[in-house]
């Protein structure tokens, strides 16, 4: 791929603007890092996108931990919970916690959908069927399509 050294240049120049625009000071210095003393724009591409594809990763790693980790206290709560309700206990001291039976959140159970009155009611529009038909080329009073912002996808081979 052939690029005028006008328009690599100005591409750099952008990349670094973007990249001073960035508030957070640790993923400044590193995005810096990534760009210092490299003319080359291909291998700063190449480089943030490395770094783009790594990073994605280790926070759906970190996502799917997390998920795992919040199951596993839930469980262990509830297990705690159902022991201090056969021990009939409503409060128990440890030397490194104290758990504590509480009643929970009140909540609403509808029991006829149709007796609830209409102010009690949310209407909201039913966007991904508006879409689906909008798409279809029909119309929908009060409704428009809108282009998305673009999105960057990164395939990794």
């Amino acid at each position: 791929m052939s690029m005028s050294p006008r328009r690599i240049e100005a591409a750099m120049s952008e990349a670094m603007q973007r990249i001073a625009m960035v508030d957070d000071a640790d993923d400044r210095a590193r995005l810096e890092a990534l760009a210092a003393g490299d003319a080359d724009i291909f291998n700063v591409l190449d480089r943030l996108a490395e770094n783009a594809i790594a990073d994605k990763l280790l926070a759906e790693l970190a996502d799917g931990r997390a998920d795992r980790l919040a199951e596993r206290s839930e469980r262990a709560r509830d297990i705690i919970r159902r022991i201090l309700e056969v021990l009939d206990l409503p409060s128990i001291e440890r030397p490194t916690y104290t758990a504590t039976m509480a009643e929970g959140p009140k909540s609403v159970v509808v029991q006829n959908e149709g007796a609830v009155p209409d102010h009690y009611i949310r209407h909201a529009p039913n966007k991904p069927e508006i879409l689906r038909a909008l798409k279809r080329g029909e119309d929908v009073p009060g409704c428009t399509m809108n282009n998305g912002a673009p999105v960057l996808r990164l395939l990794t081979r």
